[in-house]
Parts: structure tokens; C-alpha cells; sequence
């Protein structure tokens, strides 16, 4: 689903008319608000009429007439006060709207594609859910308070000024200063107002980026009631920090008319005491004057808003028209002699390129099984379409005999993915969200029990905020926390992707007894090293298309494929790419980007003066780091064993190594080159081709002009290559300078990414 669509055009109906049309639906319960705001409107004109007729023939007689003037007053104060009122209703029915609006926006996020970021990418949904929603209602808000009434009292003011002769136009210069004066009081009062809007406004798109950051752990741990009434809450608290700023706009607005309207009654008042009636004309022409002036005035920002309104419009409907994300089967019948998981003709193809074809295979309950994947491979992808979160090709993924997909079954089932994100809320509110009953002690026994101890030793700690996506915390910790939120939620399935806590047998087997001594049925795990897979019942191994299910000695006997899968990854231990100083997201995406190299005693790994293209992680074996110098003479500087890594981090084009390394036993290493490390520190790994091409030509190249970029990329259109340069300069991915685009380097928050970014801006 690309970025833009055809329904993005411009609609054929006119703009007002489509833009009330879609907003229709969200104005339910204010039938009332919204016939007050129209009785108002009316009541407004007719004073806006009325009081240059009665004003006029005030100054016309030249005579004082007490009773005529305390008409004119009381008419002045029912305009101010009716208009105020409309005012504030307006803006109840605006925000109140808004607030359905996001709601429902925000529940489509998280049962369609969206929430996995398919098609649109997190700012814009983010956008979509804040900024758009904003636009729209602003322009419904002016419609009914500024657009309509607007136009009305154009032609009516201009109607009647046909009537009468206008002889001057500046009686109401002097209220001018008045305003201003008033304007530079109430205006400290607006920023603050504006600021603690824009603070809330600002914790709204942090929860739902939240959301899509963590978007398999809410799934795979049922939080999405959770995060809807989470969502709720700020989205309710930005209607009030609205609603505030509103109320001291419509006091700006108030001011503004009691001014001018003071003003002229001044005007008459004066008039009358002098006597005569040169004044009639004029005073009643100003008023006229002023409502021609100020309705047209309201029609070229009211219309700006409602194109703006209609724009964003189109944009929500990107999300609100999507397809749910999970087919549910249609006639799906229980079977009732199955127990525990089954595939059944399950055929699937990940991301990865791993894949299953018509596998049909029972899982034993009452087991705590390993998921093995090829190397290169994670386990998620595949324990995502187990939790119900993934459409299979053909097949079904069964739970005593349902499909995992049918409503209510997945319930029973808890997924916690290997994404090492997290939510701000404290430990215990996050506990709570899928267990309203536990109590402190309760989760305190869980969260210990996950190695998370020092969360819990006090009321105070369990229940502190962790910072926005649990910055607080550790990768390792984060998921350790969203694992003891699966075991608050007591399901019966267990599925939990390669977490930390799994990497080696000493963190693993005492989970894995708390497991077996659970009330859990089955446990599902992602296995990655080989004392775990010892340590299981079973393993699950995808291999080409088929799974394999048995005891890990088994299968090392009985599946070739096995066997030299864990010859691979016999003693790699994990390789730590927080020396490349970028961030984790980053790391995640580069881990499939390393390569498998074997060394025998005394072969060279690189040598001094090549070309620096790849960083090297040492698996198993050692690997000595020697120099050469000018007379030829070779010395050793280091030996390096398992878990250290070498080639430095000097990649830029052109650069050379500054000594030799070479394997001085039977050694195991992974590398991984400057293309991939550039290519995901500048975020072309998951971009379009097009876009992706644009950024490695640049990057290897340098700086080019769009008809360079063309002469590279034979066989692709102009409109395609336009098309991808505008994405680019959307999200700043490059930059145009004179009509020439170049790369934007954008630093990590991570320490020492600073040092990765400046070798890598050379490229």
C-alpha cells in the first residue's frame, strides 16, 4: 500500500458540501449544540440589521429618546452574549467531534495493517491522528461560527447599504488602540494556554507512537483494550486543554466586538448631545461598512481551513478505510478431538524469505517446545502467525480445534516478540492492563521471577513511571518486562520470541523451570543456542518449506540440515553491534545483514593496506592482529578470542587497513560490510527500490542532479524518479541544494553514533 493513492484527489463535489458530508457521522449528540449555534447565527444578523437602522434614525431626529437608546444597548449585549455563546458551543461540538474522530482512527490502527507501519510510515499515521484530525475540525468549527454567517452578513450588509449614503469612514478608527491594548493583556494569557495544548497534543502522538513501536507486544499480549482506553485518556485531556485555549480565544474575540461596538455606541451617544442629524448617515454607512469588511474578511481563512479540512480528510481515510489486518475465517467450525496447537495444511512465506508449505503437524501440550529458524532467520515471524497476528497463504493454525484467528481464541494464547521495546507506565499499570485484579504482592512474586526484582522492591518503584517507551530500562529488562505482563494474563500458550533471556542456558533454565512448574499448557520459545535446546522438550525446526518436530539429540541425528545449522552457530555466542554506536532499531535490521566466514590455522582474515570493507566479530577461535612495518617486518599487537571484534570502524570510501588479522586456529567469524552498515544507518533498508537506488548512487557517488540520477537508472521513468525524490525530501532523507540532492545524516541518540555517522558521510 503505497504512501499516496488515487483517493488522494481533489474531490469533485465542492469542498464544504464533501467536507460536512464525511463529518456527518461524528456530529451524533449534538443535534442540540448545533441548532442553538444556528438560532444564535440568526439572532446575530438580524442585531447586525437592526442596529444601523435604529441608529440612524436616532441621529436623523436629533432627538434624545431613552427608550430607543436602552433598545440599541440591550441589543448590542444580546449579540455579544449570543455570539459568545455560539462561540463556545461551536467549539464543544468541534472538539467533542474530534475527540470520536481519534478514538476510532486510533482502534482501525490497531486492527489493520497500519499498526505494522505497511504502507504508511510511523510520523504520518502519527500525523493522521493529531494534526489532521486537527485541521478537519477547525474547518467544521469555522464553518458553523465564521463561513456561513459570514456570507450572510456580506449580502446583507451590502444589501442594505444600498439604502444609505456613506459619507466617511474612519468613526471607528479610535477603537483601534483599545483592542490592542486589550489584545497585549490577554495575550500572556493565550501562550500559556497554547503551551500546555501543545504538551498535551504532544503526550497524545507519544502514545500512539507507543503503540505502533510495540505493536507485536500488544497484540501478542491482548493490550489492545488496554491501549484504546490509554488512548482515551489523552485524547479526553486534550479536548480539555482545548477547550481552555478556546475559552480564552472567545474572550479575545469578546473583546474585540465590545470594543468596536462600544465604540460606536459612543459615536451615536455623541451625536445625539451635538445635535442635528449630519451624523445619521455616517454612523449607520460605518456599520454597514464594517459588516461587508469583516464577512469578507472570515471567507479567505475560512476557506484555506476548509481546504485544509478536506486534505486532511483524505488522509484519515487512509487509515480509516483499510482492511482489518486478520482474516477471520467465515464458517470456521471447532474440531473438537484436537487439543493443544495444530497446523493444519498451514502454508506461509515471511519477510525473511523462510517459508512453509502445506505443514500439518499436532504440538504436544503440556511441553515447552523451541522454535529453530535458518540462519539469518528469526523465529517471530513464524510464533506471530501461531498467536493469530498473521494471515497464513492456505491452512490454518489451530487452538483445540479453532482457528487462532476466530474472536476470543487468541485470548488464550500470549505472544511476547523479541522487540526489545516498552510503554511508559509503571510496572504495576502495566500488569494490570491484561489482570485489573492482581495485587501489589502478586506482581511483585511475577516480576521477580523474570529477574526484574529491583522493579519491585518497593511500592514506590513498582509503581514509577518507566519514561517514554520505557527508556528506563534495558533492551534485556523491557523484554523481560513484557514477558511477566504474558504471565499476569495466565494463559494457557506461551509463545515468546528470542529474547535476551534465552541467549544461554544460565539465564534460560531457571525460566524454563518456572515453565514447567506454571499452570501454562504449552510453551513456545525461540531457540538460538544449543545448551536451550538441550534444555527443551521438543524442537520445531523450519527447514525449506517442511518443520521437523523432536528432541534437539534427535534431530541432529535424524535432519542433515539441522545438524549444520548448529555447526554454524556452535559457540557464535552473540555478536554485539553496539560498537557501531547506532541505534537498536538499527542493530535489529543489521543482524540479518551478517555473513558466516570460516578460517583455517594461519589463513589471513584481511591484510594490511586492503580496502576497509567489512567489520569483523570473532565467533570461535582466535585471531591474530599483527603490523608490518617499512622494512617488511611483521610483529603481534593482539590476540583476540570469542566476543571481540576487529577491522575497526574506519569505513569511509578509500580507506585501507592499518594492520593484518589472520586466524591462528580453526576460527568462526560473522562480518558485515560498510554497504550494509551505511545502508541502515541511512534508513535505505526499508525503503522502495527506486528510493533506495537514489540513496546508494548518492552515497556511493556523491552529489547528483536529478538528470544525473536519471543517466544511472536506465529503464526507470521521470515520474518514477520524481516520485521517489519527493518521499526522500519528505522525510528528509536527502537534501536539495541548487538542484542537487545529497544525503542528510541524521545522528542517533545512541552514544557514539556520532563517530559511526562522520566516517560514514564521506561514503
Amino acid at each position: 500500500m503505497a504512501e499516496d493513492s488515487p483517493s488522494a484527489a481533489a474531490p469533485r463535489n465542492g469542498a464544504v458540501s464533501t467536507l460536512l458530508r464525511w463529518y456527518r457521522p461524528y456530529l451524533k449528540g449534538y443535534t442540540g449544540p448545533l441548532a442553538w449555534i444556528g438560532f444564535a447565527s440568526l439572532v446575530v444578523l438580524g442585531t447586525q440589521v437592526l442596529i444601523p437602522l435604529i441608529v440612524e434614525d436616532l441621529l436623523h431626529h436629533g432627538e434624545w429618546d431613552t427608550e430607543i437608546i436602552f433598545v440599541l444597548a440591550a441589543m448590542i449585549v444580546l449579540q455579544l452574549a449570543i455570539g459568545h455563546a455560539a462561540h463556545l458551543a461551536a467549539h464543544k461540538v468541534s472538539t467533542g467531534s474530534a475527540h470520536a474522530i481519534r478514538v476510532q482512527v486510533f482502534a482501525k490502527t490497531l486492527t489493520s495493517d497500519v499498526l505494522h507501519q505497511r504502507g504508511l510510515r510511523r510520523p504520518s499515521i502519527v500525523t493522521r491522528h493529531a494534526t489532521d484530525v486537527d485541521e478537519v475540525a477547525e474547518a467544521v468549527k469555522l464553518t458553523l461560527i465564521e463561513g456561513f454567517p459570514g456570507v450572510l452578513r456580506v449580502l446583507l450588509s451590502l444589501g442594505m447599504l444600498m439604502y444609505i449614503e456613506w459619507r466617511a469612514g474612519l468613526a471607528m478608527a479610535a477603537v483601534s488602540l483599545i483592542f490592542v491594548l486589550f489584545r497585549t493583556r490577554i495575550g500572556k494569557s493565550l501562550l500559556e494556554d497554547d503551551r500546555q495544548r501543545l504538551e498535551s497534543s504532544s503526550d497524545l502522538k507519544s502514545g500512539v507512537d507507543e503503540a505502533l513501536s510495540a505493536s507485536r507486544v500488544v497484540v501478542g499480549l491482548h493490550l489492545e483494550s488496554w491501549m484504546e482506553r490509554r488512548f482515551e485518556r489523552l485524547s479526553k485531556d486534550l479536548e480539555h486543554k482545548s477547550e481552555k485555549q478556546e475559552h480564552t480565544v472567545a474572550r479575545l474575540v469578546l473583546g474585540a466586538h465590545s470594543t468596536a461596538l462600544s465604540g460606536l455606541l459612543f459615536v451615536v451617544v455623541f451625536a445625539l448631545a451635538l445635535g442635528g442629524n449630519s451624523l445619521a448617515s455616517v454612523a449607520a454607512s460605518i456599520l454597514y461598512v464594517e459588516g461587508v469588511v469583516a464577512g469578507l474578511e472570515v471567507l479567505p481563512a475560512w476557506m484555506r481551513a476548509v481546504q485544509l479540512g478536506v486534505a486532511s480528510e483524505v488522509r484519515i481515510d487512509r487509515i480509516l478505510l483499510e482492511p482489518d489486518r486478520i482474516d477471520v475465517p467465515a464458517g470456521e467450525t471447532s474440531i473438537d478431538k484436537e487439543v493443544g496447537i495444530t497446523l493444519d495444511g498451514l502454508s506461509a512465506r515471511f519477510e525473511s524469505a523462510t517459508d512453509i508449505i502445506d505443514v500439518s503437524v499436532s504440538l504436544p501440550p503440556g511441553n515447552i517446545i523451541g522454535v529453530v529458524t535458518p540462519v539469518g532467520t528469526e523465529p517471530d515471524e513464524f510464533l506471530s502467525l501461531l498467536a493469530g497476528d498473521e494471515n497464513p497463504d492456505t491452512g490454518h493454525v489451530r487452538f483445540n480445534g479453532s482457528d487462532v484467528r476466530m474472536p476470543g481464541v487468541a485470548k488464550s494464547m500470549a505472544y511476547v516478540p523479541a522487540v526489545g521495546v516498552g510503554f511508559e507506565d509503571s510496572p504495576l499499570t502495566q500488569l494490570m492492563a491484561v489482570n485489573p485484579e492482581i495485587e501489589i504482592g502478586e506482581a511483585t512474586t511475577i516480576l521477580t521471577s523474570v529477574g526484574l526484582a529491583h522493579l519491585a522492591d518497593s511500592t514506590t518503584t513498582i509503581e514509577t513511571t518507566l519514561g517514554h517507551g520505557a527508556s528506563r530500562l534495558t533492551v534485556n529488562e523491557r523484554q523481560r518486562l513484557s514477558l511477566a505482563v504474558a504471565l499476569a494474563a495466565e494463559p494457557e500458550v506461551l509463545l515468546i520470541g528470542p529474547i535476551h533471556a534465552f541467549s544461554d542456558s544460565e539465564m534460560a533454565l531457571p525460566l524454563l523451570e518456572m515453565f514447567r512448574a506454571s499452570l501454562i499448557d504449552s510453551v513456545l520459545v525461540g531457540v538460538g543456542s544449543p545448551d536451550v535446546a538441550e534444555s527443551v522438550d521438543q524442537i520445531l525446526f523450519l527447514d525449506g518449506g517442511k518443520v521437523h518436530l523432536g528432541a534437539h539429540n534427535e534431530l541432529l541425528d535424524s535432519v542433515p540440515t539441522y545438524a549444520q545449522l548448529w555447526e554454524q552457530r556452535l559457540s557464535f555466542g552473540e555478536v554485539d553491534l553496539s560498537v557501531l554506536g547506532i541505534a537498536d532499531e538499527i542493530q535489529d535490521t543489521l543482524t540479518t545483514k551478517l555473513v558466516t566466514e570460516r578460517y583455517s590455522h594461519n589463513d589471513p582474515i584481511y591484510r594490511q593496506g586492503d580496502e576497509a570493507d567489512r567489520i569483523v566479530f570473532v565467533i570461535s577461535g582466535r585471531v591474530e592482529i599483527s603490523l608490518t612495518d617499512d622494512d617488511g617486518v611483521t610483529r603481534r599487537v593482539a590476540v583476540l578470542g570469542p566476543g571481540n571484534h576487529c577491522g575497526d570502524l574506519r569505513l569511509t570510501a578509500a580507506e585501507r587497513r592499518a594492520e593484518n588479522a589472520s586466524a591462528i586456529e580453526d576460527s568462526v567469524v560473522r562480518t558485515l560490510s560498510r554497504e550494509a552498515i551505511s545502508a541502515g544507518v541511512f534508513g535505505i533498508l526499508d525503503r522502495t527500490p527506486n528510493e533506495r537506488r537514489i540513496m546508494t548512487m548518492i552515497m556511493r557517488d556523491g552529489p547528483a542532479t536529478k538528470q544525473q540520477l536519471a543517466d544511472r537508472m536506465p529503464g526507470v521513468s521521470d515520474e518514477a524518479i520524481l516520485a521517489a525524490i519527493s518521499l526522500l525530501l519528505g522525510d528528509a532523507a536527502v537534501q536539495e541544494d541548487e538542484g542537487v540532492f545529497s544525503l542528510v545524516s541524521k545522528r542517533s541518540s545512541n552514544r557514539g553514533a556520532g563517530a559511526i555517522l562522520d566516517r560514514l558521510t564521506d561514503l
